[in-house]
């Protein structure tokens, strides 16, 4: 709740004052914020300041699960692996069809692994030769 004191005086006064600094300094600034948990029932809890949450909750936007819009997976995915690739200079060689392969199979490794109490490893050659896989206990 400390935490949530300052980020909402921020929103209300617009300044921040940095640490060991003797003078705030103005900011303009817009929060884009999510979570996972049900800040109606944090507030209800106490455990989230209520004058905070209608600070932050200007356009509030509801999303559901990924588990109730399986068809956003596939783009998700497809953008995920572009962006790896790229920032790790990986050539996604093949067919997008082979790199959907490739992840299928990271999925089902992770689900078996994880049901027998392991940690799956996976690695792909950089230049998509080659796929090695590796279950520690």
């Amino acid at each position: 709740l400390h935490l949530q004191a300052k980020l909402l005086r921020v929103l209300q006064d617009f300044q921040v004052r940095p640490v060991g600094a003797t003078r705030s300094i103005p900011v303009n600034v817009r929060i884009v914020s999510a979570t996972h948990q049900d800040l109606d029932v944090a507030v209800a809890d106490k455990r989230f300041r209520e004058d905070l949450y209608y600070r932050l909750s200007v356009v509030p936007l509801n999303l559901p699960n990924l588990d109730e819009r399986r068809e956003d997976i596939v783009p998700i995915v497809d953008d995920l692996l572009a962006r790896l690739s790229q920032r790790n200079g990986w050539t996604l060689a093949g067919h997008v069809c082979r790199q959907r392969k490739l992840v299928d199979q990271r999925i089902l490794l992770a689900r078996e692994s994880a049901a027998a109490g392991r940690h799956a490893v996976c690695r792909v050659s950089t230049d998509g030769s080659r796929t090695r896989h590796r279950i520690h206990r």
